[in-house]
C-alpha cells in the first residue's frame, strides 16, 4: 500500500514537473516579438520525417514529436546567430536522449537533419530577420 503511494507521488511529481516546463516553454514563445510558428514548423517537419523513434510509422498521433520539436526550436530560436549544424545536432541528440532515454538511438541522420533544418530556415524570412 505505501510502495503504491510513493509510485502515485512520483508519477504526480513528474507529471508536475512536466507542465510546469510545457507552461514554461509557451511563456518563452509567446513573449517574442515575433511569430515562431514558421520555425517550429520547420523543425516539426523535419523531425516528424526523420521520425528517429518511428512513432508515427507505428500509426500514433502527428503530435508525438511536439515537446521535442518546441525545445529544439526554442534552442533555434536562442541560438539563431550562431546556429550551426553541428550545434544543432548536439541539441537534438540531447532532446531525444532525455525524452527517450535508452531508446534513442544515435546514427549519422542527425546531421542531415540539422542540415535540412539550417538550410530550410535560411530561407524563412523570418529567420533572416532574426539575423
Amino acid at each position: 500500500m505505501l510502495a503504491r503511494l510513493i509510485r502515485k507521488i512520483r508519477v504526480d511529481i513528474l507529471f508536475y514537473r512536466v507542465k510546469r516546463n510545457i507552461t514554461k516553454e509557451k511563456q518563452f514563445l509567446n513573449s517574442l516579438d515575433f511569430d515562431p510558428a514558421p520555425i517550429i514548423l520547420t523543425v516539426k517537419q523535419q523531425i516528424d520525417l526523420w521520425d528517429p523513434m518511428r512513432l508515427l510509422a507505428m500509426d500514433c498521433p502527428d503530435d508525438e514529436y511536439d515537446g521535442e520539436v518546441r525545445k529544439i526550436s526554442i534552442f533555434i530560436i536562442r541560438n539563431l546567430k550562431r546556429l550551426d549544424y553541428i550545434l544543432l545536432s548536439n541539441c537534438i541528440k540531447s532532446v531525444f536522449r532525455n525524452n527517450f532515454k535508452g531508446h534513442f538511438q544515435e546514427n549519422e541522420d542527425i546531421i542531415n537533419v540539422s542540415k535540412n533544418i539550417i538550410s530550410s530556415l535560411q530561407t524563412s524570412e523570418i529567420v533572416q530577420r532574426q539575423l
